[in-house]
């Protein structure tokens, strides 16, 4: 959308990466629709992602004993935070849209000898109901209940629920709701319902892009979030979750991860997805006030294809195109873990 500003957290060591492309990719997709673009890249910035008494610039409130919440807090209120903070809190305060780049660890567990096949949903033979996350299955509208996956050749809509079939099962534009996930909502899908959609014009969006390590963010992002979103600018007590002062703010995780779609579904060895974003996307993001908007997930990259890597870009491309109609999550307990 012309004239926002987005802001690009990107945390991976190599920009030759698939993180490195789909950060380009965003970067190219948002600069064509008008935005101005900003970049903390935060390996090539040697981000300190420690939170320090180095955070806080002149004397303490409480010298004897050394509390950070609490120095912090009284130091933002006094502006005396160290610089990398107030720099990263600035961008943040500009953008329209901030994007978090990175890449996921595999567990040394799961190594790609043991990973189940990485072929599409609608190529797979004999799969039980359920059992590929994305799907798509004849139950989609709950009129047709025989289990079977979807035959439509990709980019086919379902006859059911109309969603729109993507070829690769490698990345997804999560489900908004369990009922969407029921409903046949395929991976790769970046499209929402036309009718669903409404136009959202947030003072910030944020899209964090990072990868998936051991079910959460790599340690310099995390650092960034400790450091930067802290009390006083992003929250208060009071002053949280719908109350959090970033609550005209958009929120998005665009990661990836080293393991396939299948191992994360409800029955799947490492469960469902959702289960990894909730202190992610609830305990952080929706905290400080955000809302949330359905992440963005590149299924083990590092085992894909060359077209489906292609592929993945493509869809974070596609998606970006209509990123400012799409309607947030609601970002309740049900969304994550089901009724």
């Amino acid at each position: 959308m012309a004239g926002k500003k987005v802001l690009i957290v990107y945390a991976h060591q190599e920009p030759r990466s698939i993180n490195g492309s789909l950060k380009k990719v965003a970067m190219e997709e948002l600069s064509r629709q008008g935005c101005t673009i900003t970049v903390s890249d935060l390996y090539a910035m040697d981000f300190e992602p420690r939170a320090t008494r180095k955070d806080v610039i002149g004397a303490l409130s409480n010298p004897e004993f050394f509390n950070y919440g609490v120095e912090v807090y009284e130091a933002f209120k006094k502006r005396s935070l160290a610089s990398d903070i107030t720099d990263e809190q600035k961008k943040v305060q500009e953008a329209d849209l901030v994007i978090f780049q990175s890449q996921g660890l595999l567990p040394l567990s799961q190594c790609p000898a043991e990973l189940p096949s990485t072929r599409p949903p609608h190529l797979l033979k004999d799969q039980p109901k359920g059992a590929v996350p994305g799907g798509h299955r004849a139950t989609c509208n709950g009129n047709q209940d025989d289990g079977q996956l979807c035959p439509l050749t990709p980019p086919s809509p379902c006859p059911h629920c109309m969603s729109l079939l993507v070829p690769l099962p490698g990345y997804t534009r999560l489900p908004s709701t369990w009922e969407e996930e029921d409903c046949g909502i395929p991976s790769g899908s970046a499209d929402l319902q036309p009718e669903a959609a409404r136009s959202i014009c947030p003072s910030l969006v944020l899209c964090p892009q990072f990868p998936l390590y051991w079910f959460g963010m790599p340690a310099i992002l995390k650092g960034w979030m400790d450091r930067v979103l802290c009390q006083g600018f992003a929250f208060d007590i009071p002053g949280f979750y719908d109350s959090g002062f970033l609550k005209n703010k958009l929120a998005l995780l665009s990661l990836t991860t080293g393991s396939t779609a299948e191992m994360y579904t409800r029955t799947g060895v490492s469960g469902d997805f959702r289960y990894f974003l909730w202190p992610l996307q609830h305990g952080a993001l929706h905290f400080c006030g955000f809302k949330i908007l359905a992440p963005q997930i590149s299924f083990a990259p590092e085992i894909a294809s060359e077209e489906e890597r292609t592929a993945m870009v493509a869809s974070w491309a596609q998606r970006l195109k209509t990123i400012w109609e799409e309607e947030p999550i609601d970002c309740t307990p049900p969304w994550y873990f089901g009724q």
